[in-house]
């Protein structure tokens, strides 16, 4: 059974996805696409130094109460979201250690199994290479709390990250990011600021 996590955010990055999985060669990630599911900027960060890994400041040096990140969700009849079948990403083929780098990684979340809703853009329909088992990581519910949400800013260098990302698979599989941008859900009115990022030795 090969181990796969879906990246659907800054794993897009190969720079990012290096920094957890440096040995990794770009050809082994195969994109494809969670089918019902869809990219939402839900996830609030509590930026009040309650999270011992990281801190967020702007550029007067003072700490926005709430940053935002993205989470993997269901779909459930999304307006404007009829076009697009699922939220797109690529498989990142893993080992039992290293799904668990993946998960020190990502503290605000947990790993589900998303297997039975994984489907392949054509081209990449036989690079598993058998029998295959997908986790992808899902936000806790105490960081996706709807009044948070509403308080928080994104970051314009994780936002860039991800993008830079999605142009890069764009290259590979043409329509990769027009399905991100289908598949991509940012409430209105929530503000992308310059932050600086100041992380702390665990």
């Amino acid at each position: 059974m090969r181990l796969f996590v879906f990246g659907y955010a800054s794993l897009l990055d190969l720079t990012s996805l290096a920094r957890t999985i440096p040995d990794l060669s770009e050809g082994a990630c195969i994109p494809s696409v969670a089918k019902g599911h869809l990219r939402r900027w839900s996830v609030a960060f509590p930026n009040n130094g309650s999270q011992a890994d990281k801190s967020y400041f702007d550029k007067d040096g003072e700490r926005p109460s709430f940053v935002l990140f993205v989470n993997l969700e269901r779909r459930q009849g999304e307006v404007g979201m009829k076009e697009c079948v699922g939220a797109n990403g690529i498989l990142i083929p893993v080992a039992e250690d290293t799904i668990q780098r993946i998960a020190g990684r990502e503290l605000r979340y947990r790993l589900v199994d998303i297997t039975s809703s994984i489907a392949f853009y054509p081209e990449f329909v036989d690079r598993t290479g058998g029998p295959f088992q997908v986790f992808t990581s899902a936000a806790l519910p105490k960081f996706t709390r709807a009044q948070d949400i509403k308080r928080g800013v994104i970051s314009r260098e994780y936002k860039d990250t991800i993008e830079a990302g999605v142009r890069h698979w764009e290259q590979r599989v043409p329509g990769f990011l027009r399905d991100y941008q289908r598949s991509t859900v940012q409430d209105p009115g929530v503000e992308v600021h310059d932050l600086t990022r100041v992380d702390y030795l665990l």
